[in-house]
């Protein structure tokens, strides 16, 4: 179904229904009468049907308001001077003011000024279909704190949208180009000095942002609501406090992916605290820790760039499963990955690259408790500059006798520019660090593919095909062809033609998003994922419908799998 849309621009109105892009609104009335229902009569003598038509919005508000108050859609228009406006009843936003005569009055189309026009008398809503607000490049005026809470149900989305120009010119801008990013004059800016931003509303997604904030009780943006994605977005805490972390997710389901996000070291940059979060290819710099998890899980931890916390860089803080993949954790005060210290949860550690792990006693994977270490799994982690663990695998200490598999030794160093945030890898082909591309205050950086790569490159594609066993992320697979095993390595989320009977398709993001594979099948020109025929949900990933088509999901590139038997 096609968005509701609406638009913000700081040269806008917040009394303005948002509609249009528009800087004023297309018609407005004041002092008009209005039944608390669904009629708007004007009594200024204009003629709206002239103007207006079916299907604008309206913003009908009091007399003395500043923002909106009630959105509703048009759905008949008198002719005539002082022509009744009659409004929906069920496409509406928030709720209509009583009955009055004199002191209503309506403005139809125009763009906001500002988030205040959301966090008002809009919070609390349930979307009656899905909604699209368009937010124009810009420093936005942010008097408090901002609470976005326009709700989405099932099959219904609220999108927060930066973009510089054009809306939907932020959506496919390659990260390369993102690396060149200006807050506030190439995207959205959002600046506080006391407070932050509150999405409570949930089924939502927040595009092409950037979230500035000084408070020293809060966090630049914190996730209160379920199923909430944070993509492309500048998340930075400047404030000096444990609560002041770039981005608290408090939810279930809440994503952080491709984004921005620094802290002080008095902070963790990301705190997860709630079921099934996923943290996947972001940069994050600095903090107390990059990544604390706490609360319930699972949680994964997939293609982010760790830079220079002052402790731990990665904190698993309860007796959840875990997985951790692909990432590159460099120059941590403390260990690379700390376990909690009662462990029996699946703990997947794999294809990371741990740089300059070198504190005094720090070492790549620590557990100080009592664990079960059965439950963890090292496997094809590169390590340069790190001090050995006392384990007999020398990565980790605290895990006893667990092997680590495919370990790789770096000899040179792989990363030589990192020091001053350029992630450039100067490795073995075939590897890269964790982060995917250039991205905001990153000058490079490339797709980290496992801690030794024995494959080779489809010389057809960019994919890299590996044909040695290889744990990855996926917890179940059914029915796939042969040995293959793809990782994706397309820039856009399209659907590819393949030959039959290929044994390594090279596929564009057909990822991993919380769903167990049921395989991959080659049709006569595409090639499809699905789901599989039973509800698994092993770690406690979220069910699908059987057999549903998975394919064009907007997430960074993943390693998808072969036959089960290559699968932990």
């Amino acid at each position: 179904m096609p968005f509701n849309e609406f638009y913000m621009q700081t040269t806008g109105h917040d009394l303005n229904a948002g509609s249009t892009s528009a800087d004023a609104a297309l018609y407005a009335s004041t002092a008009g009468n209005w039944d608390g229902v669904s009629v708007f009569t004007p009594t200024d003598g204009s003629t709206p049907a002239s103007t207006v038509s079916v299907g604008m919005w309206a913003n009908i508000y009091n007399t003395g308001d500043g923002v909106v108050r009630y959105l509703a859609q048009v759905t008949a228009v008198a002719g005539g001077v002082n022509g009744a406006i009659t409004f929906s009843t069920t496409a509406k936003y928030g709720t209509a003011p009583t009955s009055n005569n004199g002191s209503r009055n309506l403005r139809v189309g125009g763009a906001w000024a500002s988030s205040q026009a959301l966090s008002t008398r809009l919070t609390g809503v349930t979307a009656p279909a899905s909604t699209r607000i368009n937010i124009r490049a810009g420093t936005y005026p942010t008097l408090s704190s901002q609470n976005w809470g326009i709700g989405g149900t099932a099959g219904v989305l609220v999108w927060y949208r930066g973009y510089k120009t054009s809306p939907g010119d932020l959506d496919t801008l390659s990260l390369a180009n993102l690396a060149a990013w200006t807050p506030g004059t190439d995207c959205p800016l959002f600046n506080w000095s006391t407070t932050g931003l509150t999405v409570s509303g949930k089924d939502a997604v927040l595009s092409g942002l950037a979230f500035v904030s000084a408070s020293t009780t809060s966090s630049a943006v914190t996730v209160a609501a379920n199923n909430v994605l944070v993509h492309r977005c500048v998340c930075v805490a400047t404030g000096a406090n444990v609560a002041a972390n770039a981005v608290k997710m408090n939810n279930a389901a809440a994503d952080l992916e491709l984004c921005y996000c620094k802290a002080t070291s008095s902070a963790a940059v990301v705190s997860a605290t709630n079921a099934s979060c996923e943290i996947r290819g972001n940069n994050l710099e600095g903090g107390l820790n990059t990544i604390s998890l706490s609360g319930t899980g699972p949680w994964t931890v997939l293609g982010n760039v760790c830079d220079s916390p002052a402790a731990d860089a990665v904190v698993q803080g309860a007796n959840f499963a875990l997985v951790c993949q692909a990432n590159t954790i460099f120059n941590p005060g403390g260990h690379g990955l700390s376990l909690v210290s009662t462990l029996t949860a699946d703990v997947s550690i794999s294809g990371n690259l741990f740089h300059t792990v070198a504190a005094a006693g720090k070492v790549c994977v620590a557990s100080a408790g009592t664990t079960d270490v059965a439950s963890v799994r090292l496997v094809g982690n590169a390590l340069f500059n790190c001090n050995a663990g006392s384990d007999s695998n020398g990565v980790s200490t605290g895990l006893g006798d667990m092997p680590a598999f495919d370990t790789t030794i770096e000899a040179v160093n792989p990363l030589p520019g990192a020091g001053s945030r350029n992630f450039t890898y100067a490795g073995v082909t075939g590897r890269g660090a964790g982060f995917p591309a250039l991205f905001q205050n990153t000058t490079a950086g490339t797709v980290f593919a496992g801690g030794k790569n024995p494959g080779a490159t489809d010389p057809a594609s960019t994919t890299v095909c590996l044909a040695q066993r290889r744990v990855v992320l996926a917890p179940a697979s059914r029915k796939v062809p042969g040995r293959s095993v793809v990782i994706a390595g397309s820039p856009q989320p399209v659907l590819l033609p393949v030959p039959l009977r290929r044994r390594v398709y090279p596929v564009p993001y057909p990822a991993i998003r919380r769903v167990g594979l049921a395989g991959i099948v080659a049709s006569a020109s595409v090639l499809v994922v699905r789901t599989p025929p039973r509800s698994v949900t092993p770690r406690g990933w979220v069910r699908r419908a059987a057999g549903q088509a998975l394919f064009a999901l907007p997430v960074p590139p993943a390693v998808l799998v072969t036959s089960p038997r290559y699968v932990r």
